[in-house]
């Protein structure tokens, strides 16, 4: 099925003439017959009832106008799109993320992007945490957020730090613990905890979850794969919760304590090693502007 098709079946049914749609489609009538006849090969119906008086719509044909109709315009809204040769060309940045949270912290920093580049399009692909690094490579994203991890066996990989950030105890404003300026780990062990599939962890992540979690029954584990579900069954009370301070929205009016003796973790963008673009460049230099701010 073609548009060509599609355009000569829906004016053969706006004017119910072969002749007078030939003339308004400047083509032949017996190339719009062919297109016709073509179209109901391909599906498998009569759309036109013809005599040498008058043509009418079969069942069929009535059945498929408005599908035909659906057809045509987005066919014509596609062509119109790049239609005017004055065009701006669009230039695609693609950010790849494990998790919302990570990408919500990007806003002030694409707003810079919008100015320096107004015809940027950023498209956020949100993606499980072992299809990040895979995608970077093929480049299928331009840049890949996250945590530090160990690149051991990523050798076309380089990773611009943006921002160090203190792991924290996330609770209820009205839990024992939401009193203290700063708690050690051991403070936290008579809590249940809320805590990631190690699936979805950095290596960093994984080794202070692990410390926190071992000798403790599964009883008193929740696991969740992101943020904002930690924080929703830390608000419902089922527990506490470890999180990178960066991470956590004001919004959801939670306590934020500093764990004490606790690795600070690195936060930053993965990029190929040989990727060197303007747009690319740009990114890494707003960005670090923009985290510095919180330092």
């Amino acid at each position: 099925m073609n548009t060509v098709q599609i355009e000569c079946f829906l004016t053969v049914a706006n004017y119910l003439n072969f002749a007078r749609a030939s003339e308004h489609l400047n083509l032949s009538q017996p190339a719009v017959t062919h297109q016709i006849q073509s179209l109901e090969a391909e599906l498998g119906v009569k759309l036109f009832n013809r005599s040498t008086r008058t043509v009418e719509l079969t069942m069929e044909g009535q059945a498929f106008l408005d599908d035909a109709r659906s057809i045509f315009r987005i066919s014509e809204r596609a062509k119109a799109k790049f239609a005017d040769p004055d065009t701006v060309e669009m230039l695609t940045f693609n950010i790849g993320c494990n998790d919302l949270a990570q990408t919500i912290l990007l806003e002030p920093v694409l707003s810079g992007m919008r100015m320096l580049f107004p015809n940027i399009h950023p498209s956020m692909r949100q993606m499980p945490r072992g299809m990040v690094f895979p995608k970077l490579e093929d480049g299928a994203i331009d840049i890949a957020l996250g945590l530090r991890e160990v690149l051991a066996q990523r050798k076309l990989i380089a990773y611009h730090e943006l921002i160090r950030t203190e792991l924290c105890c996330i609770c209820t404003n009205d839990h024992p613990l939401a009193k203290h300026e700063a708690i050690s780990a051991e403070e936290m062990d008579p809590y249940k905890l809320v805590l990631y599939n190690p699936t979805v962890l950095s290596s960093e992540m994984a080794v202070a979850q692990v410390q926190l979690s071992e000798d403790r029954p599964i009883s008193d584990l929740y696991y969740c794969d992101h943020v904002a579900d930690a924080l929703v069954l830390v608000k419902a009370g089922f527990g506490i919760s470890i999180q990178p301070r960066i991470f956590i929205p004001k919004s959801f009016g939670l306590s934020v304590i500093p764990i004490r003796d606790m690795k600070e973790l690195s936060f930053g963008v993965y990029t190929k090693k040989a990727a060197g673009n303007r747009i690319l460049q740009a990114f890494i230099r707003l960005a670090l502007a923009e985290f510095s701010k919180g330092k």
